[in-house]
């Protein structure tokens, strides 16, 4: 009978054991897999569906003739583009960052569930011997013993409660990473579209500077100019043409960049269509009782913001913890001797006597993390505010900027137009025309910069308020990789 129970027990034990599975890593590996990402990953689809984005097509790459100005080289004319939603949801998905803060998580959920586990008893042996001046009744002695530890005061339930707000900070931080991916995505991407228009804008300037150059010389050759203006004309034409260098190398690193944000190689951008549309028109800057919603929301909504307040949480429940365990825990160790054939029983309690310290320093210092979680939350809060503040009245700054651009740029185009017609009519000569065409493209270069800062205010606004404004796409954790196929 003891042998079955023995052999029951044991098997218990077994069965609720967990298994040693290595999992090495190297790398090699990883960066095997790192060039094997790719935006057309089905999973990653899947992922958009579930978000209700739709998810754009990659054509095979290559460079067909034929593309659009600004367009990607290797993508079907026409097809559905990749956009800020697109892209963000994919940084969100490939990112690294995104996979250490759910790693956190899972860290912080097995702590989570150790803090409510009950001690297991322990097994010892008082006495374990052989009497052999004696062989009758018996010359063995046998003592076993068992500890069964009971925590008092409600130490586990703080223990608990610690645990769970800690696991809540760590998820409302994979929340901030996403917005933070979402950031750098956006910021890439804005570069991106900027240094399109920016290599358009300096290869029409040195086309214009080479026919102002070469229209000065001949007029030179004729001594209609003098030498000198030739040779500035010709200066302006190379230092044009080194811009149109200096440009290329921009694009491609800023298409580097983008690829960075997202967390693929630049191989995986090539064959998809970056779609612009949506920064044609930006949103109107928050009104001041938008601006009030835009702050209250991020006081109870921003990531970080929970996460502090979860941290006081863990804190408070720390507290609690400390001030419970000046409560002895109770140690009950219930025992059997088999004494030289004499059965003995008996039932040993123990506490801890508080004798030389009632746990002041463990309490003091529980309390000094409370008020350092309350102040952290402070400090978090006083930055929100500052934030939006300081971001709307950038962005504020910024689409003033835009509108005096914008006027600047009519007048430029009104002017080019003006001296066309001239030139048309045979009263303004060529360099008069490039001269008025190049005023007109310095004036789209300055609407350009403008336009991108007014873009750069509203992504910082929408970073200190974490809600989306250049689009209507809800930054959060989204799903891993492995995690998206059981969707």
């Amino acid at each position: 009978m003891a042998r079955a129970a023995t052999r029951v027990g044991l098997t218990a034990w077994l069965a609720g054991c967990v298994a040693y599975h290595p999992a090495p890593i190297s790398a090699q590996a990883g960066a095997r897999a790192f060039a094997a990402r790719r935006l057309d990953d089905p999973k990653l689809a899947a992922l958009m569906a579930a978000d209700g984005v739709a998810a754009p097509g990659v054509a095979t790459p290559g460079v067909p003739p034929g593309v659009p100005p600004g367009a990607t080289p290797g993508a079907t004319p026409g097809a559905a583009g990749w956009g800020l939603a697109q892209l963000t949801l994919a940084g969100l998905y490939f990112h690294p960052d995104m996979a250490v803060a759910r790693a956190t998580v899972r860290v912080a959920a097995g702590e989570a569930r150790a803090a409510g586990e009950i001690p297991n008893p322990t097994l010892g042996f008082e006495e374990l011997s052989v009497n052999a001046s004696r062989a009758a009744p018996s010359p063995f002695t046998v003592a076993p013993f068992l500890n069964f530890l009971i925590e008092t005061a409600g130490k586990r339930q703080d223990r608990m409660a610690r645990q769970a707000a800690l696991l809540k900070a760590a998820r409302d931080a994979v929340d901030m990473t996403a917005w933070q991916v979402r950031a750098q995505v956006r910021d890439a991407w804005l570069t991106l579209w900027a240094g399109q228009r920016i290599l358009t804008l300096r290869q029409a300037q040195a086309r214009l500077w080479q026919d102002l150059a070469a229209a000065m010389a001949r007029r030179a050759a004729l001594g209609a100019a003098d030498a000198p203006a030739a040779m500035a004309a010709q200066l302006q034409a190379l230092q044009a043409r080194a811009a149109v260098a200096a440009a290329t190398d921009d694009l491609a690193a800023d298409r580097a960049g983008l690829a960075r944000a997202i967390g693929v190689t630049e191989q995986a951008l090539e064959g998809i269509r970056l779609d612009f549309t949506a920064l044609d028109t930006p949103p109107a800057l928050p009104d001041a009782a938008r601006l009030a919603e835009l702050r209250k929301a991020a006081l109870t909504g921003r990531a970080d913001m929970r996460a502090a307040l979860a941290r006081y949480a863990a804190a408070e429940a720390g507290l609690k913890l400390a001030v419970a365990s000046q409560y002895p825990d109770i140690t009950l160790t219930p025992g059997y001797i088999y004494d030289q054939g004499q059965n003995k029983y008996a039932l040993y309690p123990s506490l801890e006597l508080p004798l030389f310290n009632q746990h002041q320093g463990e309490i003091a210092t529980a309390l000094a993390r409370r008020q350092l979680a309350a102040a952290e939350f402070l400090r978090t809060e006083d930055a929100t505010i500052a934030d939006i503040r300081a971001a709307f009245l950038a962005a504020h700054r910024a689409r003033t900027a835009l509108r005096a651009a914008r006027g600047a740029a009519r007048m430029a185009n009104r002017l080019d137009a003006a001296v066309t017609r001239g030139f048309a009519a045979g009263g303004v000569d060529r360099p008069g025309r490039d001269q008025a065409r190049l005023s007109a493209l310095g004036a789209a270069d300055a609407l350009l910069r403008a336009r991108r800062a007014d873009l750069a205010g509203l992504g910082a606004l929408e970073d200190a308020a974490q809600t989306p404004l250049l689009d209507g796409v809800t930054v959060t954790g989204a799903a891993p990789r492995d995690e998206v196929a059981a969707r």
